[in-house]
């Protein structure tokens, strides 16, 4: 795409994911995951990601009847963006470096309501490659606020 004589970077990408998960050798939870994104790739400075995802859980009740059933099956609707910041290489004779910058909002609806809630998470990940074997570093932290209904 041009515009004004530049030339923008601009990516659509699509994602879908499936989890069969076991707990020992029972089913315990079945999730599909879809997840638009578009991403715009900014020439010395880095990208701009933002997304939406979908997301359908169904648990499955505890095979032994040990426990109640939850009612934890439901949707989760979320959006996020990312904002990645190229940075000069941390170690000598290693590639540059990457900052990551993160925020997500889920809102999740299920058959009870007692997971029901709008869910805000802000993040950053510091990437860093090292100067032997194309081995990469990576530190990051995360802070949520969860706002059950």
């Amino acid at each position: 795409m041009i515009c004004h004589g530049t030339v923008l970077k601009l990516w659509l990408s699509a994602r879908y994911g499936f989890n069969y998960v076991l707990l020992g050798e029972d089913p315990f939870l079945v999730r599909h995951l879809f997840t638009p994104q578009v991403t715009y790739l900014e020439k010395n400075f880095g990208y701009t990601s933002a997304y939406y995802q979908f997301l359908h859980q169904d648990f499955h009740d505890d095979p032994t009847g040990a426990q109640q059933s939850l009612d934890r099956d439901g949707y989760t609707n979320a959006v996020g963006v990312v904002q990645g910041i190229n940075l000069p290489p941390l170690f000598s004779g290693a590639d540059a470096a990457n900052l990551e910058l993160t925020y997500r909002f889920e809102n999740q609806q299920t058959d009870g309501s007692d997971f029901d809630g709008n869910f805000n998470t802000l993040g950053a990940t510091l990437y860093a490659p090292l100067p032997l074997w194309k081995l990469r570093a990576d530190i990051g932290g995360t802070i949520s606020r969860d706002l059950y209904s």
